[in-house]
Parts: structure tokens; sequence; C-alpha cells
């Protein structure tokens, strides 16, 4: 595997869980759930590649979070695997330019992004469906995150 392909798969991995926890369902459900699995199973193969790739380099990670989180990833992290040597478990630690410390924790097989502990979210079906909301804004629905204080 090329340090091409280990940011590609970092990237698909994150890309490929954020999606789940956003799309409804579709026709193409069993395809995707399909696709799923093969990408998992890519990874759970090439797990120990991909984790020289991202210790030696945690650019890799850092891009592949901004994917997920473009607003919220500072241009470099600073990624320490956690505790386990073998696990696929890595955090960062990144303050923000009004001086709040902000925690990405990533899970390189899993996909599993959070921020500050949270996974990314959406704006909840009791704004987005509101009048109001849909004249102005139509379908579109935007990613939020808490703050310190939970708001």
């Amino acid at each position: 595997m090329s340090k091409d392909d280990a940011a590609e798969l970092c990237e698909l991995r994150l890309l490929e869980n954020y999606s789940n926890l956003f799309e409804g369902k579709t026709s193409l459900n069993d395809d995707v759930r399909r696709y799923t699995s093969l990408s998992l199973a890519v990874a759970t193969r090439r797990l120990p590649e991909l984790i020289d790739y991202v210790d030696k380099d945690g650019g890799l990670l850092t891009e592949a979070v901004r994917k997920v989180l473009p607003t919220q990833t500072p241009d470099s992290l600073s990624w320490s695997q956690l505790q386990d040597s073998e696990t696929s478990c890595y955090e960062a630690i990144a303050t923000s330019p009004d001086g709040i410390q902000h925690l990405f924790s990533v899970n390189l097989l899993t996909g599993v992004l959070l921020f500050d502990g949270l996974p990314p979210s959406r704006l909840p079906t009791t704004i987005v469906n509101t009048p109001l909301f849909q004249r102005v804004f139509g379908d579109t629905n935007f990613e939020v995150t808490r703050d310190r204080r939970g708001v």
C-alpha cells in the first residue's frame, strides 16, 4: 500500500461512516452495505500498514478529518495513538482562535470521528421542517456542533 492509498483509505473510512449517519434509506442500501463490508475488510487486512503511515505522517489523518469537519479542522493536528499500541484509535487536541480547546477522536477501522466527544450532527427535523426554515433554506440542512456550554 502506498502513502496515497493510505490517505484515501483514511478518507473513505471517515466519509463512509459520516454518510451513514445522515443518509436515509434508498434503493441502494443493499449495495452500500455490501461496499461498506468490502471497505471494512480491506481496512482490517491493511490496518497495520495504515497505522504505520498515520504514525509517520499524521497529516494523512488530518486531511481525512477535514473532509468531514472542514471548518473545525485546523491546518495541522498532532495525533496520538490511544493507550494500546495495537489500537486503531487516535486523538488530537487543538485550540481554536477563540482559545477553546477541542478534542478530535478517530477510529481508523470503523471510521468513527468525534469532535469534543460527539459525532458530527445536523439540525433536528423540528427546526428544518418549520415553514419559515423551509422558505428561507429549502431542503438544506446544516451541520452543527455544540460549544463548551453544550449549546
